[in-house]
């Protein structure tokens, strides 16, 4: 499932740890993270203040320590729900991408044959992203 940290994802995710525990010893979630490309044209290119260090740095370069931060975040905040997981008994599998968001939902959801038992919802869901 599509998870981003938000409130609606956390109830989502109760929502398939309940449905899981009802399913089966063999049910697995899978909590999918894709972080977005941060995208600027080249014309855009300028110097800004770097976050790690305060020292002057291209744009480009400030948007990739950014993409990497963001990355770092989402690696941890799924490896927490996954600790969680332990306490309901449940296999929770962790997947972090990059990219666009709603393209690459569906694209992992058809690679992996996924059963999504409400794909409808998180296609809606991934698309408002």
């Amino acid at each position: 499932m599509p998870y981003d940290g938000s409130q609606f994802a956390d109830k989502a995710l109760e929502n398939a740890i309940g449905i899981a525990k009802l399913s089966g010893a063999n049910t697995q979630i899978i909590l999918l993270h894709v972080t977005p490309h941060i995208l600027i044209p080249l014309t855009f290119e300028r110097l800004v203040y770097s976050a790690k260090t305060g020292k002057s740095i291209p744009l480009t370069q400030y948007i990739q320590e950014l993409s990497e931060e963001m990355e770092e975040n989402a690696s941890k905040m799924l490896e927490e729900e996954r600790q969680k997981s332990v306490y309901y008994d449940i296999k929770i599998k962790t997947v972090s991408l990059n990219g666009y968001p709603p393209e690459n939902i569906i694209e992992f959801a058809n690679n992996e044959k996924v059963d999504l038992s409400n794909r409808k919802h998180w296609l809606e869901w991934a698309f408002q992203s």
